[in-house]
């Protein structure tokens, strides 16, 4: 995702070679996404300028307006097409989410 002024906005999909020196906010550490998206960078032997790290939507956007950095968010997510571009990244990245059953009932204890 970028801002309508961003050099990426008119492109039809972004690689991961045309992000090497873009700065980059990445979403928090421990998720999912970063992990795929790091793991690939790293196996292209691709260093990403990460720009910081961030979890709320409303400061990413913000850090997004200025028109200099990239973010990867997922494609669900609903931002505003009159300021942003979505662009998809290729080779397509995508995550399979499962759900995980307990074999017992999970009880929380007496607190």
């Amino acid at each position: 995702c970028v801002s309508h002024t961003h050099r990426l906005a008119k492109e039809k999909y972004v690689t991961f070679d045309m992000l090497s020196d873009e700065k980059l906010i990445m979403y928090n550490t421990d998720s999912a996404q970063n992990d795929m998206i790091l793991s690939r960078f790293h196996s292209m032997q691709i260093q990403p300028n990460i720009l910081m790290y961030c979890s709320q939507l409303y400061t990413t956007l913000n850090f997004l307006r200025k028109g200099d950095c990239a973010a990867f968010l997922y494609s669900s997510l609903a931002v505003n097409p009159r300021d942003f571009v979505q662009i998809p990244l290729e080779p397509r990245l995508s995550t399979d989410f499962g759900k995980r059953t307990l074999s017992r009932p999970f009880v929380l204890p007496n607190l």
